[in-house]
């Protein structure tokens, strides 16, 4: 049988899309890596030349489910202070009916447990409960917030650093190569 140039042509796309059907094997985030960086470290924002800022993170990913785990982190510098935060649940007293009250939840800088942490090679990536103190040349803003990291281990000494606080009138959000001993059990 002779193939005509338009035959070729055919079976070249129908073999091109058939690929496209074809299972991708993508590695699946792995439980149970870990991040130190003891305090002491610092960076240089990015955005503020200027402004050099203080921190220090540590993170463990839950041994047995990929995406969960504890962290702790606190960033100091000019214009901005933020920790991790713990503290109790909200509870409603249901018991005077028209009059429910509560106790209000307390918290404290600290470990934040159960939350999204994924420390997979050199990179951990973590969103976590915050508490936020910022003044101006960056957003005014004092309260509670998400915190989210992301680290990219360099080498023994350093990596990239993105920390963004998420407030009611923006983010602020920090970012720029840090120095300082890190240790990632996932990353040698």
């Amino acid at each position: 049988m002779k193939t005509t140039p338009m035959r070729s042509v055919l079976f070249f796309v129908l073999a091109l899309g058939a690929l496209a059907y074809v299972p991708r094997v993508v590695a699946a985030p792995t439980p149970g890596g870990d991040i130190d960086i003891e305090p002491g470290a610092s960076f240089v924002d990015n955005g503020h030349p200027n402004f050099t800022y203080n921190f220090g993170l540590r993170a463990v990913e839950s041994g047995s489910a990929a995406g969960l785990g504890d962290a702790v982190l606190e960033v100091t510098g000019p214009g901005v202070s933020m920790c991790t935060i713990h503290g109790s649940s909200a509870q409603v007293d249901w018991a005077d009916f028209g009059n429910e009250g509560g106790a209000s939840p307390s918290f404290q800088c600290g470990r934040a447990y159960g939350e999204s942490v994924s420390i997979d090679g050199c990179k951990a990536v973590i969103q976590a409960h915050g508490f936020g103190h910022s003044d101006n040349p960056l957003v005014n803003y004092f309260g509670t917030t998400t915190i989210e990291v992301t680290f990219q281990k360099k080498s023994a000494t350093g990596g990239d650093i993105e920390v963004t606080l998420y407030t009611t009138t923006g983010k602020i959000q920090l970012k720029g190569k840090a120095t300082g001993a890190v240790a990632m059990s996932t990353c040698p």
